[in-house]
């Protein structure tokens, strides 16, 4: 049970009886005192105030000292609960790895309708919007109530779902974590099914069979939610580097005869390993590449993005598409003079240049193709436009899939701005000093700033070097041989163990007693030799 050792009054225990307490144990859960707003405790026993009027009715956990448990007729209290506790998370739902936005909009008050008896009927509000109670065995169709929107700077991001009715906020379950992966998967869908429950804590562990035992016993309210705006975080829009497949292989190849038969241009290895590194995320080699060899290698890879942002019948899919956006609008119609041409060939089934307004026939559509082309302000211009513009331009909402922002040449290519500015100037004083001869001052001259030599610091002293001369100089004066003449160091004979030198002492006055002196060498005489004839 949810709220265990529940405190009830005698008239409530009367009024519901044993079946419905146990629903509204089930279906509370004791987080924060409705009174006062602070925390119910682990293992206090909270109070449960229900409040009845015209065959409704709330039932709230408080504490005891803030309100006695009691059933109190009138003054009914629906909505407007500022210390209403609910919770949110995001998962993905097998089959087919549906993205689910699971919520508990009420964890410490529950409401209750008497038919023949009374009864929970959490879910009944929600039912009365177009949540259904049974899983669909087919997609559902966007429920207009509800709008989803992702934006975040993190892996994580935020998610904000609005339930609407009649113009007004009944719930709004803002700033929910979701994972990189399930908001990658919601923004291909363009929506997200929404659960709501109160028969579970959404914060705790749970399986996914504990959330398909409560859709069958129709435990949750479901519902599509259209995804409205994506923004995703600056890291989480930077292309990871992955392996080569066959699939790029042949878009590079296509794209390349299709400039070769346009343009008579060669594509060459430069060109393909900067395509191969943009796609990787890595900028590096196409920054040295100008004018149309770096166009054809962003159209390079707008072939490899484009064969999948369509279906089979030509329909456009969400969350497809490149964007190249433009420095300036010169550059942006040399691009499209560019993609539209090679396109014809058949590899980019449509380009389009945004410039017209984003809500027009022409703007809508240059906005769905392919290849969509055109200045930052233009990008910014139909982004907000579809994103204020409701569900009917949710598709155009969604597309995008990647986006390279092109600098303008002088930006990009060349030495750096140091190596610019000095490596000119390097060259003229070199020309000048070879032309000068008479010695007279030159414009370089005038213009070159005086050259002053630097000024010298005075050096820090050494105190423990000062010391430790003083200390020579006066060890020397009273003996002045001893830093010439200092003798060398040699390391005493090692001496034999103290109990072999007494043992030799002892020997030594023992010889001595006896009157003989000790040799170190004695002398062998031989023994004489006689000869008898």
């Amino acid at each position: 049970m949810a709220t265990p050792r529940m405190r009830t009054d005698s008239v409530t225990r009367a009024r519901l009886g044993p079946r419905v307490l146990a629903e509204l144990e089930a279906n509370l859960w004791p987080v924060d005192c409705q009174t006062c707003g602070r925390s119910l405790g682990r293992w206090g026993s909270p109070a449960l105030e229900a409040r009845g009027e015209d065959g409704l009715a709330t039932a709230s956990l408080h504490h005891q000292r803030c309100r006695p448990p009691a059933w109190v007729e009138g003054d009914l209290q629906a909505t407007g609960r500022p210390h209403l506790t609910w919770r949110a998370g995001c998962f993905r739902l097998p089959p087919g790895e549906m993205p689910l936005f699971l919520v508990n909009p009420s964890y410490e008050c529950a409401l209750l309708r008497e038919d023949d008896g009374w009864r929970v009927a959490n879910l009944e509000l929600f039912t009365r919007l177009g949540f259904g109670l049974e899983f669909p065995s087919r997609p559902l169709p966007p429920l207009p109530a509800l709008s989803a929107s992702i934006d975040g700077d993190r892996i994580r991001v935020d998610v904000d779902v609005d339930v609407r009715h009649e113009s007004a906020v009944l719930h709004a379950w803002h700033d929910v974590p979701i994972a990189l992966d399930i908001a990658r998967v919601t923004h291909e869908w363009g929506t997200i099914m929404v659960a709501v429950t109160t028969l579970m804590d959404v914060s705790r562990r749970f399986t996914v069979g504990q959330v398909m035992d409560l859709m069958a016993a129709g435990g949750i309210a479901l519902a599509q939610a259209p995804l409205v705006s994506v923004s995703y975080a600056p890291q989480a829009q930077k292309l990871k580097p992955r392996d080569t497949s066959d699939r790029q292989v042949t878009a590079f190849s296509l794209a390349a005869e299709a400039i070769q038969r346009t343009f008579a241009l060669e594509v060459d290895d430069r060109q393909v390993a900067a395509g191969f590194a943009l796609s990787d995320g890595k900028t590096l080699l196409i920054r040295h590449l100008t004018g149309r060899d770096r166009i054809a290698v962003l159209f390079l890879l707008s072939v490899y993005y484009a064969l999948w942002s369509r279906y089979g019948d030509g329909e456009p899919k969400r969350a497809c598409g490149v964007h190249l956006i433009a420095p300036d609008a010169a550059s942006a119609d040399e691009l499209a003079e560019f993609f539209s041409a090679a396109g014809e060939t058949g590899v980019l089934e449509s380009v389009g240049r945004l410039g017209a307004s984003p809500l027009s026939n022409e703007g809508s559509t240059a906005y769905l193709s392919d290849a969509v082309i055109g200045t930052a302000e233009h990008f910014a211009a139909a982004f907000s436009a579809y994103r204020d513009a409701g569900d009917d331009w949710s598709l155009h909402a969604s597309r995008g899939y990647i986006a390279t922002q092109l600098r303008p040449p002088a930006q990009d290519s060349g030495p750096a701005p140091a190596q610019a500015n000095r490596q000119p100037h390097h060259r003229a004083r070199l020309r000048d000093r070879d032309e000068r001869a008479d010695g007279a001052p030159t414009d370089l001259d005038l213009l070159r700033p005086p050259r002053t030599r630097p000024r010298l610091q005075p050096r820090r002293p050494n105190v423990r070097l000062r010391h430790h001369r003083a200390r020579r100089l006066r060890s020397s004066t009273r003996n002045p041989l001893r830093l010439r003449t200092r003798p060398r160091r040699h390391n005493p004979p090692r001496q034999p163990p103290l109990r072999i030198r007494a043992r030799c002492r002892r020997r030594d006055r023992n010889l001595q007693a006896m009157g003989t002196r000790l040799r170190r060498r004695p002398l062998l005489r031989s023994p004489e030799v006689t000869h008898s004839d």
